[in-house]
C-alpha cells in the first residue's frame, strides 16, 4: 500500500472509490501517472490519467444512454451509437459511474 494525498472533486469525491481508476486505467498506468503527479490524486491527476486510457464508450443517439460497446442490440433499442472517448465519457459520468458501465454494459444519463 503506497501513501497518497487525495483531493475530492466532481469526478470521485470519496477516497474509498480510487480502485476504480485503478480499474479503469489499469494498474500499470495508474502507478506511473500516480508516481509522476507526487503521489495526489485529485481532479487534475483524473482527467490526465483518464485522457490516456484508449477504452471507448457509445453514446445513444437521444443521449440518453451510455454504452461500453457498440451492441447490435443497443443501436436497434437505441439508433446510431456515437463513439466517444473515455475523457468525454467522464464529462458525463463520476469515475464510479464509469466503471459501473463498464461492468454492467450500459446506463441511463437522464
Amino acid at each position: 500500500m503506497i501513501d497518497i494525498t487525495f483531493h475530492p472533486s466532481k469526478h470521485l469525491r470519496t477516497s474509498d472509490k480510487i480502485w476504480t481508476l485503478k480499474s479503469i486505467a489499469g494498474e500499470d498506468l495508474y502507478l506511473s501517472e500516480l508516481e509522476s503527479n507526487g503521489r495526489v490524486i485529485d481532479g487534475d491527476f483524473i482527467t490526465r490519467l483518464l485522457s490516456k486510457v484508449n477504452l471507448p464508450f457509445y453514446l445513444s443517439a437521444s443521449g440518453e444512454f451510455l454504452f461500453s460497446a457498440p451492441l447490435e442490440i443497443f443501436k436497434e433499442e437505441h439508433g446510431p451509437l456515437k463513439k466517444i472517448s473515455t475523457l468525454e465519457a467522464l464529462e458525463l459520468l463520476s469515475v464510479p459511474a464509469l466503471e459501473g458501465v463498464i461492468e454492467r454494459g450500459s446506463t441511463k444519463l437522464k
